[in-house]
């Protein structure tokens, strides 16, 4: 239980902050808890990125340089500030789900399209940071993103590092004005949230295994099939050209055996280029395995809570604890439980949304590209 894991000083409110401070809300809305949407939304981009050193040129390392609406004027900073950025938000938060940066470049690895890509990870995961309701509205992320002055940089690192307010005393920070209900969120109800993480987990990289699997095939294996097609066309045209009886009789066949050559080559073309709907829908499912990995700590965290209330309901109903004492860990516990149920909500409005148009892209997509190969048989089937 939580009173047995180090939690005692917010469920039995031990040691409150002096000056409260809310920092996040939690409605109710359509029978769900879910987080107060941000006020406003951070759009930050990384713009480029280039070559940096230091130490008389001793240390290199590569610079990303980030925009956002919160200063006019650009930031840099290095894969060793997303670390820390990353660091501090997994300390801050235990209710939010804050999935795991991009690899790290191998040292002394700069050219480009490495590098470029890491960018394109980093700017993943800045993007899902700057979209949750919460973490979108925290002080270090905004001064990740807007501190251009050295000695503020470290200050700010170092009021980040010692914030009061993280980990599970996050909680104190956390505000639900629904009053409570005999039973909030049950252990029954937790432990199928648990099942369901674990569940969607596992559906979306098995989607995202399948679909890499499928493209992989359809770039190699299917296109050499369509390439021995075209050539087995074209074998049966030097086939036909060695006739030494009628030979100026085959030339509608010869033309239109070494059309079917050609189309079929032009196919096995089209499916070793990867169309820009698989791309996304591939990064999207990708993003997801890493986002959904970070979900089963959160949940744990309200099971445990709802162990901890059923804990509770038990100790008073045997006199053995205070009403008041009860009362103080029914309510923290409510708001972990709400916490999680919000952050699961949150998760998966948002991976209803992405995937309700990423699919719906490819799908279109390979639909056009059927018609397209389509068209191609039918215009070759023309010339028989």
């Amino acid at each position: 239980t939580h009173i047995k894991s180090g939690a005692e000083d917010f469920l039995l409110r031990l040691e409150p902050p002096p000056l409260p401070r809310t920092e996040a809300v939690i409605e109710y809305t359509n029978g769900m808890f879910i987080w107060q949407p941000a006020s406003s939304v951070i759009q930050c981009r990384i713009s480029s990125f280039h070559k940096d050193s230091k130490m008389k040129g001793m240390k290199s390392f590569i610079a990303y340089q980030l925009t956002s609406q919160l200063v006019p004027s650009h930031v840099n900073r290095r894969y060793k500030h997303f670390d820390w950025l990353h660091a501090r938000l997994l300390s801050k938060y235990p209710c939010a789900c804050i999935p795991p940066l991009p690899e790290k470049a191998i040292t002394g690895r700069y050219d480009d399209d490495f590098v470029d890509e890491r960018r394109k990870g980093l700017q993943q995961w800045l993007d899902r940071m700057c979209r949750h309701p919460i973490v979108s509205q925290c002080d270090v992320l905004r001064h990740f993103l807007s501190c251009t002055d050295g000695k503020r940089w470290k200050q700010g690192k170092r009021e980040a590092e010692t914030d009061r307010l993280q980990g599970i005393r996050y909680y104190y920070a956390v505000v639900s004005k629904e009053p409570l209900q005999k039973e909030d969120y049950s252990t029954a109800q937790a432990e199928g949230t648990e099942k369901f993480a674990i569940e969607l987990e596992r559906g979306v990289r098995a989607l995202s295994d399948t679909i890499n699997d499928f493209h992989r095939k359809l770039s190699t294996n299917t296109r050499k099939d369509f390439i021995s097609l075209s050539g087995a066309f074209y074998g049966m045209c030097r086939a036909l050209d060695g006739d030494t009886h009628s030979k100026h009789l085959n030339s509608h066949l010869y033309a239109a055996l070494s059309n079917v050559g050609e189309t079929f080559k032009s196919i096995s073309l089209c499916h070793a280029v990867e169309s820009e709907s698989f791309v996304q829908l591939n990064e999207c499912l990708r993003e997801y395995v890493r986002l959904l990995s970070t979900l089963p700590p959160v949940v744990s965290l309200g099971k445990s809570a709802c162990l901890t209330a059923d804990e509770v309901r038990r100790l008073l109903s045997e006199e053995k604890l205070s009403k008041q004492d009860a009362s103080n860990i029914l309510s923290g516990s409510s708001v972990i439980t709400r916490a999680l149920q919000a952050e699961c909500n949150f998760v998966v409005s948002q991976l209803r949304q992405e995937l309700l148009e990423r699919i719906k892209a490819y799908l279109t997509d390979r639909a056009n590209f059927y018609r397209q190969l389509a068209a191609q048989l039918d215009s070759v089937a023309s010339v028989f």
